[in-house]
């Protein structure tokens, strides 16, 4: 704490600053969570654009401040991991994106993510771009294309693991 007071970086031991892609995976989204906002941070930091127009996404603290805010995108919709994978839950960190509030309730509703992606690539010439700014590197292996939602946690949580240790242990890069 004294060295970062004094504006300095305190050195720790290696891995001793390290999440692990399995954690992320394993977090359950709560907006009151230190954790969750930890990588909601991390998502914000990233600078997110939007689906469907690759504009920037307006991120403002009193729509980001409740869990049920329509800025929280889970990218696999509820209604389709309900309909579909009826052992699990849509509500991980992994699975929650950032993006305005009008695609996520009029545009996206609860469409799979192969539906809706597939709709964006008609109109945002750079899809690739904004995905990647989510996180989500490439739609074949994140699952998307097949609407696999396992392997979208997966390796989402994998992506989101990699920049926010990146951004913990700098020196590693």
């Amino acid at each position: 704490m004294e060295l970062i007071a004094k504006g300095r970086s305190p050195r720790y031991p290696a891995g001793e600053l390290e999440v692990p892609a399995s954690d992320i995976e394993d977090t359950w989204f709560s907006a009151s969570s230190s954790y969750c906002k930890a990588i909601l941070c991390l998502f914000a930091s990233n600078k997110p654009r939007s689906f469907d127009t690759d504009g920037d996404v307006l991120l403002d603290n009193s729509n980001l401040k409740i869990a049920s805010s329509r800025n929280y995108h889970h990218f696999f919709p509820r209604d389709y991991v309900r309909k579909n994978y009826p052992d699990t839950d849509a509500n991980w960190i992994a699975n929650i994106t950032l993006i305005d509030a009008y695609s996520n309730k009029h545009k996206i509703r609860a469409k799979p993510p192969k539906r809706y992606i597939g709709e964006f690539a008609k109109t945002n010439p750079h899809l690739k771009r904004s995905l990647r700014t989510h996180f989500i590197d490439d739609i074949e292996t994140f699952g998307v294309t097949t609407n696999d939602f396992e392997t979208f946690l997966s390796q989402r949580a994998r992506a989101i693991a990699d920049r926010l240790n990146a951004k913990l242990n700098p020196t590693l890069d």
